[in-house]
């Protein structure tokens, strides 16, 4: 009897042993065009980490930071084909692809960190992302940033007349555009690589952008003032491949979610860390000057262009739920 038992023991042990030892293996792919010392490098590297824990090696994520596999659009485009499978992405550059990214780029949208957290930590993320999903073939599984967007500016800009035929350096995204239109800036077509050079001769008065960029592109040395109009909480989605995604086992998909959901909280906090230092050392080492302004005219300004392109857009519902979340 005893005997049998150990033989029984035995037999189980080689099944559950050859059944792991033959588990298929998966390598997936994570691009982004940050630094190794940026929170999208960090978070990056969590999720592989934190992937390969959950699924005992089964899943492996390589990341490539800088840009290595292409630029932004690059890499959206690759993880709409699947030859990517995530990356990290300012939205403003995928709108021709999903209509709904559009959500990422409106302007005055939350009143603090507390609320922008609130936001995309409620189930109008997934909302978000299926219909995302269904536009361009990406999930999105999680939010990091949280860095304030401020007026940069080569001249001094205290009240808000002063932005009429301000030449500014705008993304192309169309609420952005339309935003910063009704407060007479004259919208500059500039690639992100070539700010520097066009605020040095005069192509540009300035652009709108976060402290740690602001810092990073060393942008303070032609633009040394910076008006806190504070208009966004930078938000950049992690995306996957949706197709991919699916073809992955349920334990694996679950894997990845959570390591997704830790690994955005990270990213949040590192990038408000990373924002609250950068604003500080513009101040105190490069003598950055810090302008307020009045912001709730400039919202009384821009509100009907705000509502009128959510409209456009058809994602009115979306911004409404947002505010209802203050």
């Amino acid at each position: 009897m005893r005997k049998r038992l150990l033989l029984a023991v035995a037999l189980i042990f080689v099944l559950v042993f050859s059944m792991q030892a033959g588990a298929r293996q998966y390598k997936l792919i994570f691009g982004h065009m940050g630094t190794t010392d940026t929170a999208y490098h960090a978070v990056a590297e969590y999720m592989a980490s934190r992937v390969a824990e959950l699924t005992k090696g089964n899943v492996t994520i390589e990341v490539y930071p800088n840009a290595e596999l292409g630029n932004e659009l690059d890499l959206f485009e690759q993880v709409m084909m699947g030859v990517t499978d995530f990356t990290i992405v300012n939205p403003g550059v995928t709108v021709e692809f999903s209509q709904t990214m559009n959500f990422f780029n409106f302007p005055f949208m939350y009143d603090n960190h507390e609320h922008w957290e609130k936001v995309f930590t409620s189930p109008l993320l997934e909302k978000i992302s299926k219909r995302v999903e269904k536009e361009a073939g990406v999930m999105i599984l999680g939010i990091i940033g949280g860095g304030e967007r401020f007026v940069v500016s080569r001249k001094p800009i205290s009240k808000v007349e002063d932005l009429n035929g301000f030449l500014m350096r705008l993304a192309p995204a169309s609420i952005t555009i339309d935003t910063w239109s009704s407060l007479g800036v004259q919208p500059t077509v500039v690639a992100y690589s070539e700010i520097y050079s066009a605020l040095q001769m005069g192509v540009i008065d300035g652009l709108e952008n976060e402290p740690e960029w602001i810092l990073r592109m060393r942008f303070y040395e032609q633009a040394p003032y910076l008006v806190k109009t504070a208009h966004e909480i930078v938000t950049r989605p992690i995306v996957m491949s949706a197709a991919n995604f699916k073809k992955l086992p349920k334990e694996y998909q679950k894997a990845i979610l959570v390591a997704a959901e830790e690994g955005a909280k990270l990213g949040r906090e590192l990038g408000i860390k990373l924002d609250a230092e950068s604003l500080q050392e513009l101040v105190e080492k490069y003598d950055v000057k810090v302008i307020n302004v009045n912001i709730e005219k400039i919202r009384e300004k821009t509100a009907g262009v705000i509502e009128r392109n959510a409209k456009n857009l058809k994602l009115y519902d979306l911004i409404q739920e947002a505010a209802k979340l203050r």
